[in-house]
């Protein structure tokens, strides 16, 4: 079975809904009695799988909720611990899913967060419960549904006393983002989480979509952990017509939008949760199937496909400039030392003029290569902006939280206004050949100049020539150039 840490932050998971809810569906509806039929009716627990099973999630969850011991003695199923988990997790593997889950749910043990012996009595139960399932087979424990921060704690530090096995917690929430016991915030639970070796954070919410977002967001923004988003639904009913506000979920159809937005917000694992069918987690598979875990878009951020914490477009437009070279190498240094300073404004404004001045030259030279640039049209920032997303550079990028980017990056300047003007005897550039300007977007985004990494854009800046062909990619006639030996050497 594939470990799923090495899936963290990579592929985007969707996990089975609680299987409780299935077993209710089908007149199981006591804690005690799906217990029962664990021990004496495993087939009648593996056929409330089965559709969950076809809906096609990642990650399966097993019956293990009430192990603790005071659950055990509430069902009257005391010493009957390891039976139960070693029944439950081995008909989710029947099942040969790539990941198993084992969910613990909160012992519902009285909690007084200001008494140590209380605190103590708490934290042992999930100590046992750990100590029953180290023997098992699972890939992570899934802290499941907690409302209060005092009772998260005990349980994070008394699974983590017995086992280093990935663990994920989730607290429920409401739209404001406060903690279902009204005490703590969702980024008060999230910090607990990182604090306490939690290996993926989450939430459950019965919120709309757009504050499902929110929250995701804020929690992203707390902690670098794996965020796992569980949307419950509150009732499905298939006379309503379109969602509302006190029930966003009535059927399986509105999960779709609502997981594409986590997707795009960084979130890797998905859930159905509450009274959600089969038909709900296999709308979340279809939505998200095959995607990769994609990075925050806000306040400006454009989604990158590097390091966790790499600068912005315009950090590294600006970064590039600042050196006055895109981070080729020394030939191509070399190259763009020796270009054309000539027009410091736009191509239009000198002429159809496209070199592009050396930013070490003189001081105003950083904004006039800048200008210049930009200057080459919206289409070039688009193409560069297209391989930090993923997309082709050659597909204009229309994505809604990128697309005030680019404008905000192109509106800082007069020129863009209006498209450049071409030159009056352009000199044709070669096939599959982008310009040079688009070049140096590309070279600049691209192997990050703002960190210093020298790596070229493939077919673009090969060589010295292609990087010194800017000059000659527009020829100016009206404008000498103050490098003899440049023309010299042409």
């Amino acid at each position: 079975m594939p470990d799923i840490q090495l899936r963290f932050h990579q592929d985007v998971l969707v996990l089975s809904a609680p299987p409780a809810p299935a077993l209710q569906r089908i007149g199981i509806a006591d804690g005690r009695d799906q217990q029962l039929a664990l021990l004496l009716e495993p087939e009648t627990v593996e056929d409330a799988y089965q559709l969950e099973v076809a809906a096609g999630p990642q990650v399966l969850c097993a019956l293990t909720q009430a192990l603790s011991p005071i659950q055990l003695t509430k069902a009257g199923m005391e010493g009957e611990g390891e039976a139960l988990a070693n029944r439950a997790l081995s008909i989710v593997r029947s099942f040969k899913p790539q990941h198993v889950i084992a969910p613990v749910s909160p012992c519902g043990l009285p909690l007084d967060p200001w008494s140590a012996a209380s605190l103590k009595e708490n934290r042992s139960q999930y100590v046992r419960v750990a100590k029953l399932l180290k023997q098992q087979e699972y890939d992570a424990i899934l802290l499941d549904s907690f409302e209060g921060l005092a009772d998260l704690k005990c349980a994070l530090m008394g699974v983590r006393t017995i086992t280093d096995a990935p663990v994920i917690a989730l607290v429920k929430v409401g739209a404001d983002g406060m903690l279902a016991d009204g005490r703590s915030r969702l980024a008060e639970a999230c910090e607990v989480m990182a604090d306490l070796q939690a290996s993926v954070a989450g939430f459950a919410t019965e919120a709309a979509p757009e504050e499902a977002l929110a929250l995701a967001r804020e929690a992203l923004e707390v902690c670098g952990l794996p965020l796992l988003v569980q949307l419950d639904v509150r009732q499905r009913d298939g006379a309503q017509m379109k969602p509302t506000a006190e029930n966003p979920y009535y059927c399986p159809d509105t999960m779709v939008d609502a997981a594409l937005a986590l997707q795009a917000a960084g979130v890797q694992f998905l859930r159905a949760g509450g009274d959600a069918t089969p038909a709900y987690t296999g709308a979340l598979v279809a939505a998200v199937s095959n995607m990769s875990v994609a990075r925050a878009v806000a306040e400006g951020e454009v989604a990158a496909d590097g390091a966790e914490g790499e600068p912005p477009l315009e950090a590294l437009l600006t970064g590039a400039v600042a050196a006055g070279q895109p981070t080729g190498g020394e030939d191509e240094v070399e190259a763009s030392s020796r270009r054309s300073a000539g027009a410091s404004g736009c191509p239009a404004e000198a002429g159809g003029q496209a070199g592009a001045p050396s930013a070490s030259s003189h001081p105003a030279a950083q904004e006039d290569l800048l200008e210049q640039l930009m200057a080459q049209g919206k289409a070039a920032v688009q193409a560069a902006l297209g391989k930090r997303t993923g997309a082709s550079p050659d597909i204009v990028v229309e994505d809604d939280d990128a697309t005030p980017q680019v404008e905000a990056l192109c509106g800082e300047y007069a020129c863009l206004v209006e498209p450049p003007a071409a030159p009056a005897d352009p000199q044709p550039a070669s096939a599959g050949e982008p310009s040079a300007p688009e070049a140096f977007v590309v070279a600049a985004v691209a192997d990050g100049a703002a960190h210093g990494v020298a790596v070229r854009p493939a077919e673009d800046v090969a060589s010295a020539e292609g990087a010194a062909s800017v000059a000659d990619a527009a020829p100016s006639e009206d404008v000498d150039s103050p490098y003899p030996e440049d023309e010299a050497g042409r």
